[in-house]
């Protein structure tokens, strides 16, 4: 199976939200997680860069990661700017 990379880019002015709607947002993924549907989530580490995270999804195509992401509240509450997706295949390891 192929895997689908998810990167989300936060709205910087909405930090404040953000940690608001974070407990309903890792509810909606840890769904995902029980699902099969997400491998891992998690929130960029460095400070320095702009808030963003990266998903890794269990699915053959971006528009399939894009239909489950698509009520995550992150996005329905417009906390997520921009996204991007790429089709991986693991070389080396699932």
């Amino acid at each position: 199976m192929s895997k689908v990379v998810v990167i989300y880019h936060y709205d910087p002015a909405r930090e404040a939200d953000r940690a608001t709607i974070r407990p309903e947002h890792l509810a909606y993924l840890g769904n995902l997680e029980k699902s099969g549907k997400l491998q891992a989530a998690g929130a960029w580490m460095n400070e320095t860069e702009k808030p963003g995270a990266l998903l890794l999804m269990n699915v053959e195509t971006p528009e399939e990661a894009l239909m489950f992401l698509k009520h995550d509240p992150n996005q329905v509450h417009g906390i997520v700017q921009a996204i991007e997706t790429h089709q991986w295949g693991p070389a080396i390891g699932s």
